[in-house]
């Protein structure tokens, strides 16, 4: 999973985060989409605790509720 998300990450296609690269069993995970989706100047708000390892790895500012 953690490849899968740096290739997407590199990627920076819209693509590289959607259908099938979203499902858990043989991609990045939903929540690692969600993430590499946000832009940089973007807050992402969540009530989710697995934001709180993803954010910070990837440089994005985000505020669980």
């Amino acid at each position: 999973m953690g490849k899968d998300a740096i290739a997407a990450l590199e990627d920076g296609t819209p693509q590289a985060t959607k259908g099938k690269a979203c499902h858990a069993d043989k991609g990045i995970g939903g929540d690692i989409a969600i993430a590499l989706e946000c832009e940089e100047d973007e807050i992402l708000l969540t009530t989710d605790h697995s934001f709180d390892l993803i954010c910070p790895a990837i440089g994005l500012k985000h505020i669980r509720l």
